[in-house]
């Protein structure tokens, strides 16, 4: 028989057809009344607390694949994965699609600190948790999230492990600081360098107009601390193993308005001796006969000088002693000054007649 009812029990031998009569192709075919849908083709309505469920798919091993709770109002898939769009699933979830949007979540709920949130869970705080991002060849990774080690937020970059903090890009530490090429940034901002890169440039269309160094070689791109440039041409260069320098303009310091290539302008001054200073030369070494000079010359090469003004170490007893000097060159060739006029620390003049 094809159908047999029992107490509480009924089989069907055969396939089961509701709203189609032919092409049975299934033991259980529900087809929809019409082509405009005006009810449900299957409904399944459960309630009670006996603990069923009201909708289950079992494998043929007496697997779970599909549930749905009718009580709690809760549907998963306890068993295997899930595919959209593909059917051969490599993980829990895949979503096959070409172009377009794959994935969307859309809240409906706009009260609250929480509108549209992805919470990543994981079972301990050093693993890497984030959204990997690679091509079909499983080359090129991204990462952006918690590293492997944790310890702040990263956007990393490598062939196979990107989520490895060593791999990190840009990171931000759990206070707040960001790295570039950095991953434990004791500053607000720390930029690291590095192959004779800048750690910082800023330019206008195809422009340099401020590049920040390493500072870290003398190499041409690595010798500069700061450059800063105008049409392509460096006008500052601030170097820790290198020259630094100013070209272009008049510098102010005191003013903002320098009327000449350096003018130093000095807030208040007095009338007393040694309290108004505006400029002091100083040497590191304090031995009696050691020089500080001031220099004249016109030239930018290494030539000698062809006036000076020094001053002369002549004790360096307590806070030293010292006479102030005149030298000048009464000679075309690149010789050193001679000494005209000497003033002692005890005010006496000395004077030496030139050729």
């Amino acid at each position: 028989a094809q159908l047999t009812v029992g107490t509480s029990t009924s089989t069907f031998a055969g396939n089961v057809g509701i709203g189609v009569a032919s092409g049975i192709d299934a033991n259980l075919r529900v087809d929809a009344n019409s082509a405009t849908l005006t009810q449900e083709i299957l409904k399944v309505k459960g309630g009670g607390s006996g603990g069923a469920y009201g909708f289950l798919v079992e494998a043929n091993n007496g697997d779970d694949l599909f549930k749905v709770n009718t009580l709690s109002y809760n549907s998963y898939f306890p068993n295997g994965n899930v595919g959209i769009g593909i059917t051969g699933p490599s993980a829990k979830l895949e979503i096959a699609q070409t172009g377009g949007t794959q994935f969307r979540i859309v809240s409906g709920d706009a009260s609250g600190s929480q509108d549209v949130i992805i919470d990543l869970v994981s079972a301990f705080d050093y693993r890497g948790r984030g959204i990997l991002y690679r091509n079909s060849n499983d080359s090129n990774r991204w990462f952006n999230g918690v590293p492997y080690n944790g310890g702040g937020y990263s956007i990393g970059y490598h062939t196979s492990q990107p989520e490895y903090k060593a791999n990190s890009k840009l990171f931000v530490a759990a206070t707040g600081n960001v790295g570039i090429g950095e991953t434990s940034p004791e500053r607000r901002l720390v930029l690291d360098g590095t192959l004779g890169t800048a750690s910082l440039e800023i330019k206008k269309n195809s422009d340099r107009i401020v590049y920040f160094g390493t500072g870290s070689s003398s190499a041409a791109d690595d010798a500069p601390v700061l450059l800063m440039y105008d049409q392509g041409t460096v006008k500052v260069q601030v170097s820790s193993v290198d020259n630094s320098y100013f070209n272009g303009g008049n510098v102010g310091i005191g003013t903002t308005g320098p009327l000449k290539l350096l003018t130093v302008k000095k807030a208040t001054s007095t009338t007393t001796i040694a309290t108004s200073e505006v400029i002091r030369l100083a040497g590191t070494a304090q031995a009696v006969g050691n020089k500080n000079e001031l220099g004249f010359a016109n030239y930018e090469s290494n030539y000698n000088a062809s006036v000076v003004i020094g001053a002369e170490i002549m004790s360096t007893v307590a806070y030293l002693k010292q006479d102030l000097y005149f030298a000048t060159r009464d000679s075309t060739n690149d010789i050193a000054p001679t000494e005209r006029m000497r003033i002692t620390s005890a005010g006496q003049v000395n004077m030496t007649k030139g050729s």
